[in-house]
């Protein structure tokens, strides 16, 4: 899954407080993949939590579309302790035309309680999940912390279980192993819109070590962004009712 957080992205706002977002596009023979989102970031006194907030689609071949969102990536021991980071939080697929729905809960070992804690034997990397079908009509779930909370279980399929470090089993029949499977390649378009990131000044500008040009490419960047934001709450403002 990690992969997933860097593939193909085009930052589109530099304001952090504003919201941070993107896009993404990735065309190959037997799928499409997009997506837009907005980054959501939860703090702590000792960690914080990053999230793409947003549902990404691949549509394949034969029209049909899975659409999925991504979970938290947390980052603890920012002030004291040992600083580790790890997903949590739950990911979610849905396949409307199948009426097929798939949740994975990140970092499932841990237990209730007011302190928190882990189940003897649980790791961080470790998720566990169920492939279902789903009841349209049932009542809408924002969070789920736990399979069994799931309210939207028509029929299920199988069970969903591993370690995005290690693999990932869909019943008792493994489908991706680390250790197994060959690494994705990105080839690079010879012909891409002027807007793709490799032409952007200020990085090409860093590519050549002159940061002083860099920052000033980047400064014009953000100042263009903020007078397009400028542009559209004035219209929102003006438009029409």
């Amino acid at each position: 899954f990690f992969f997933f957080f860097f593939f193909f992205k085009q930052k589109t706002a530099y304001e952090i407080m504003p919201s941070l977002v993107g896009s993404e596009m990735c065309i190959r023979d037997r799928y499409k993949m997009s997506g837009k989102y907005q980054y959501k970031v939860e703090f702590a006194a000792n960690s914080f939590k990053l999230r793409q907030a947003g549902y990404h689609h691949i549509e394949f071949s034969d029209g049909n579309t899975v659409s999925f969102k991504l979970p938290f990536a947390k980052f603890a021991g920012v002030v004291m302790g040992t600083r580790i980071a790890y997903y949590t939080g739950e990911m979610k697929f849905i396949d409307k035309v199948n009426a097929l729905k798939a949740v994975v809960i990140f970092d499932c070992g841990k237990t209730d309680g007011m302190f928190g804690g882990r189940k003897k034997g649980a790791k961080r990397d470790q998720f566990e999940g169920i492939l279902y079908r789903w009841d349209i009509m049932a009542e809408k779930q924002k969070k789920v912390k736990k399979i069994k909370e799931l309210k939207d279980i028509e029929s299920p399929i199988c069970q969903i279980s591993g370690s995005w470090l290690h693999n990932v089993k869909f019943g008792e029949e493994e489908y991706w192993n680390i250790d197994k499977g060959k690494p994705t390649s990105i080839w690079y378009a010879a012909k891409a819109l002027p807007s793709d990131w490799r032409f952007r000044e200020d990085l090409l500008w860093v590519r050549r070590e002159n940061e002083a040009v860099a920052d000033l490419w980047k400064k014009e960047l953000e100042m263009q962004q903020r007078s397009d934001r400028s542009q559209r709450e004035r219209y929102k403002k003006e438009k029409p009712k």
